[in-house]
């Protein structure tokens, strides 16, 4: 557990805890300066422990001081509660904020961006450490930066987060084998792995090949391996919002992450930036999907700019629930299956719990299971009702291949496996390819060694059987069993083309809807 505090002197930087102050941590201390006119305090840093789980602990500052307080550690299993609140500031509405947090009984404070809306004026920063004290000395406050956090002034002050990381300093290298190498994001484990925390950063680079992107892929690796119960992600900037303010600002940033978190099988994503409250449905890519996490945009602190209240007009039917007003969260983890959402709103300054619902975990979902490297084909092959496999099996039964047309062969093909050209049969289908370029052919999809397929034929334009790389993010169904049958992969392509599919449609008619459970319910 990290302790912070500041001190106007050079003290020693020390912490006393335990039954009767025995036992003793020590640490360092720094400041900085901004521009010509602030230097903050000396700032210590005092990691003190192993702590016991739910326990309490009694500590103070310095050596025999006068300033005693208390903390309780998280508990080591579930049940296990969060407290979410986002763009914060230091109004009345902030306070008000922090007197319903005060009555809520927390383990874990998680807070999205926008701290103290310092910005230029550094002293706020000092103000904001007195306002948050009472909470943030008795519970972990766990952080991540939004755009006031950045204090950047080009040529005069030019490097960034300079007060953020010297004052919220983060645990993103308390172990080296999972450094991100930056206090902007992060992740953590608490009830004992059962759930696995990702704080992202809106404001550092999350490109292709960046520090931040290769990180969280090396991160969500590592959780698919140990397979937490519930995995959650907070950044500042919300993905998803019909607020006019910030509407589609970060959009750049949900292309290059949001299938990351979608194949990890995240559960929610909580965000602020934008003063009101929003909860969606469970969505990827724009779109309502079973399988996909909920976002959460809780940006309603207290700020200091006030609420926004012009919403998109007519309602997405993926925004489940919106409001402009302030108050906070209760992010509530009662087992490996079931966890209560509740927003409370700060209502003539009583907490209201406004908007309430049950979240089943994606890892309890049997349709959104994660799955291994060497299965994710298949499954994507499933998702299309299809067995490739068998295509080739049962071609000249369902009919599925077009008639030749006369062209020549494509000479560009990506594809590194040619199927073999034969002479066309007049008004009939072509005949099978070898056995051993279906093996090979085979072969090279189960181990991702295809990124496209074409099938090739004397006097016939190339028709592309499969492009992989237009597939769902990599899933799938295992190899118990035969795999599934493909035909909607290349009724979509038939039907591209213009060629009918009414073979497909019998066969599609035949075969029972799949039933998928819903993302929400209650336990």
């Amino acid at each position: 557990m990290r302790i912070k505090w500041t001190t106007e002197d050079d003290g020693p930087s020390v912490v006393e805890y335990g039954s009767q102050y025995s036992l003793k941590a020590t640490g360092s201390s720094d400041d900085y300066s901004y521009l010509l006119f602030y230097r903050s305090p000396h700032i210590h840093d005092v990691v003190i422990g192993p702590l016991s789980p739910s326990t309490v602990y009694d500590y103070r500052l310095g050596m025999n001081s006068a300033r005693n307080f208390s903390l309780k550690t998280p508990p080591n299993s579930l049940p296990f509660n969060f407290a979410v609140v986002g763009d914060l500031g230091q109004t009345v509405s902030s306070g008000s904020t922090l007197d319903h947090l005060a009555a809520a009984d927390y383990d874990v404070l998680l807070l999205p961006g926008d701290l103290s809306y310092a910005g230029v004026e550094q002293p706020l920063w000092d103000s904001f450490g007195r306002l948050v004290e009472p909470l943030a000395s008795s519970r972990p406050w766990m952080v991540t930066q939004g755009e006031y956090e950045t204090e950047r002034i080009p040529l005069i002050h030019p490097k960034k987060f300079v007060a953020y990381n010297m004052r919220w300093r983060m645990p993103y290298d308390a172990d080296p084998a999972t450094s991100s190498g930056s206090n902007l994001f992060y992740s953590f484990d608490v009830a004992g792995g059962a759930i696995h925390v990702i704080m992202l950063g809106s404001y550092a680079d999350y490109d292709t090949g960046s520090p931040q992107q290769s990180w969280l892929a090396a991160d969500l690796a590592r959780m698919e391996q140990q397979r937490p119960q519930w995995a959650v992600a907070v950044m500042h900037a919300p993905w998803y919002n019909t607020n006019d303010a910030h509407h589609l600002e970060f959009e750049e940033m949900r292309v290059a992450l949001e299938a990351m978190l979608y194949e990890a099988r995240v559960d929610v994503v909580f965000s602020g930036h934008v003063h009101a409250y929003e909860r969606f449905a469970r969505v990827f890519n724009g779109s309502s999907d079973l399988c996909g996490p909920v976002h959460i945009t809780i940006g309603d602190g207290g700020n200091v700019e006030g609420l926004v209240t012009d919403f998109l007009l007519p309602h997405p039917a993926i925004s489940l629930f919106r409001e402009a007003s302030f108050g906070h969260g209760r992010f509530e983890v009662a087992n490996a299956t079931h966890a209560l959402w509740t927003w409370h709103r700060n209502d003539d300054n009583v907490a209201v719990a406004a908007d309430q619902v049950w979240i089943t975990s994606l890892a309890s979902d049997p349709n959104c299971q994660r799955k291994r490297r060497g299965e994710r084909f298949w499954d994507a092959a499933a998702e299309h009702e299809g067995n490739l496999g068998g295509f080739f099996r049962r071609r000249k039964e369902e009919r599925l291949l077009p008639r030749p047309r006369a062209s020549r062969q494509h000479p560009h093909d990506p594809s590194p496996f040619f199927l073999p050209r034969r002479r066309p049969r007049s008004k009939a289908l072509p005949k099978s390819p070898p056995l051993l370029s279906y093996l090979i052919f085979s072969a090279a999809l189960r181990t991702g060694g295809a990124s496209a397929v074409y099938y090739h034929h004397h006097g016939q334009k190339p028709r592309l059987l499969l492009d992989t790389s237009l597939l769902p993010p990599e899933r799938s169904v295992g190899d118990e069993g035969p795999p599934p049958p493909f035909s909607s992969v290349l009724g979509a392509s038939r039907r591209a083309d213009g060629i009918g599919c009414r073979r497909r449609r019998l066969q599609q008619a035949s075969t029972p809807p799949r039933t998928i459970a819903t993302a929400e319910s209650t336990p």
